[in-house]
């Protein structure tokens, strides 16, 4: 399948003088692909004239798919990794994982058909030494010098403001295919969307008894109001829902965040997703640093006790660095708490 597409682009590179082909080298998962997406929209606006082959990991695939889905000049998408032996079917490529690498550029090219980008690209190139302190192996180090900088999780993709990136709003498309499942399966009802079960990050997890009291005061004072569950199809339930959807596509799960009063989670994909469809989040954060992650938009209620040790040592997502058996980071933000923060949100809403 690559080497059909390369000798596709090579042609079309041949052949046309005024459109750049390039790569887009991605790894993370959904979450992180709907922030890489700002890369896409930031060389889009500043050569409209492109077209791009994403690489991403087989396994997420369908997470490339859900976010990239339905843009304009997105040709195809690879479960392998990129070889240097690609480079010569591109006009460039990035590598994109908290910070952009250029990994390939065709100079002529580039500054043939677009010198405005060309000059974005070399300047990009050029600013990886300050940000490449081994993030995949320092991520906690990497961090610090965020919060020095004074960046977050979107600034940092533009390598500090070398792609003006730092608008943490993106556009996710819809598939039509889906609006007519989505209203089949809603009732007409007012409904809040909540999530629970991060396979591998489970110490950033809220306790699942504290979640359950939330939504049962939810209930009690808005019984008008359904409680959604979304999940994988192995997800615990929970308690005083009202529907499970559990092993859905995310194109579905697309259109049931939209429409959903509010998402609540802690900092994950999902959140990531229903932000970016204009649903507000209350998003419950220990061990993840919110200033990096977050939106102001949303409703973040951040651990007071113990907090951001994401990254502190390779394995901080399995077990509590300080060794408590429950971290007391999650256990410290009380249901009651979190209640209080959105009450007025779900209150007002009619």
């Amino acid at each position: 399948m690559m080497r059909r597409a390369a000798s596709l682009i090579k042609k079309r590179k041949i052949n046309n003088t005024h459109k750049l082909y390039w790569a887009f080298l991605l790894d993370g998962s959904l979450g992180d692909y709907i922030v890489l997406l700002k890369i896409v929209e930031v060389i889009n606006e500043a050569c409209p004239n492109n077209e791009v082959d994403i690489f991403v990991p087989k396994n997420k695939l369908v997470f490339a798919k859900t976010v990239f889905g339905g843009y304009k000049g997105i040709h195809g998408y690879y479960p392998n990794r990129f070889h240097e032996r690609y480079a010569k079917y591109y006009d460039f490529a990035i590598k994109t994982t908290h910070y952009s690498e250029v990994k390939y550029i065709a100079h002529n090219r580039v500054k043939k058909i677009s010198s405005f980008l060309y000059e974005k690209l070399i300047y990009l190139k050029k600013s990886e030494s300050y940000f490449s302190c081994g993030v995949e192996k320092d991520y906690y180090n990497f961090m610090m010098r965020c919060k020095f900088w004074g960046l977050t999780r979107y600034d940092a993709i533009g390598n500090g403001g070398v792609l003006p990136t730092g608008n943490s709003f993106v556009k996710i498309f819809l598939d039509d295919k889906y609006k007519y499942d989505f209203y089949k399966w809603n009732s007409g009802k007012k409904y809040i969307t909540t999530n629970y079960g991060i396979d591998m990050v489970r110490i950033k997890l809220w306790p699942k008894e504290y979640l359950e009291q939330l939504l049962a005061m939810i209930k009690f004072h808005r019984p008008d109001i359904e409680i959604v569950q979304l999940g994988g199809s192995n997800a615990p339930k929970l308690n005083n829902v009202d529907k499970y959807l559990f092993g859905k596509s995310f194109e579905f799960a697309k259109y049931v965040l939209k429409n959903s009063m509010l998402h609540i989670d802690c900092e994950g994909g999902l959140v990531h997703l229903a932000s970016q469809l204009g649903t507000k989040c209350v998003v419950v954060a220990g061990p993840t640093p919110i200033w990096y992650y977050g939106y102001k938009r949303n409703i973040n209620i951040v651990a007071t006790k113990c907090k951001d040790c994401a990254g502190v040592v390779p394995y901080w997502y399995e077990r509590c660095m300080k060794g408590y058996e429950h971290p007391i980071c999650m256990y410290s933000i009380k249901p009651q708490y979190v209640f209080d923060r959105i009450k007025k949100e779900i209150m007002q809403q009619e």
